[in-house]
């Protein structure tokens, strides 16, 4: 699979975006960007590509590759767009921290427009943009969907 600078710098632009208040909200503890009540006892988890941590996005790729919404190299491709791989100092790249990996790995991003923008640079017809296109066709289906349950006694 082919990475290309257009990819990483939507991840980094997308990354450095503030939290809208929805986003703020979200409880630190979920595993998934939203949560609606289901009863007094327990919870359901959907998934929201619009707000999702990378490290939330690990799971979601597992089930929509599991369940073949997406292929394998699409999957690696979605869980590598919202990490930023390092940043330019002066014409020279430097790879992250591990503190700046892990505040990254945290951060919500909007896949969904990550997506689309990165669609936008491409050409109709490429692989690339048929692969986002892809991504966003999946995303799309899943959006809403429910992502786990959590039920107590």
């Amino acid at each position: 699979m082919q990475i290309n600078s257009t990819t990483s710098s939507y991840a980094a632009q997308a990354l450095t975006q503030a939290p809208s208040a929805t986003q703020a909200s979200q409880p630190a503890s979920n595993p998934y960007a939203s949560t609606t009540n289901a009863s007094s006892s327990g919870s359901v988890s959907t998934y929201d590509f619009t707000s999702m941590t990378p490290n939330q996005m690990k799971s979601a790729v597992q089930s929509l590759a599991g369940s073949g919404q997406i292929t394998s190299s699409q999957a690696i491709q979605m869980q590598l767009a919202g990490m930023p791989l390092g940043t330019d100092v002066n014409g020279q790249f430097e790879p992250l921290t591990a503190a700046q990996q892990q505040a990254a790995a945290n951060t919500p991003v909007n896949y969904m427009q990550l997506f689309q923008n990165n669609m936008s640079a491409l050409q109709p017809g490429s692989s690339g943009y048929d692969d986002d296109q892809s991504i966003l066709a999946a995303m799309s289906s899943a959006q809403g969907g429910v992502s786990s349950v959590d039920v107590t006694a």
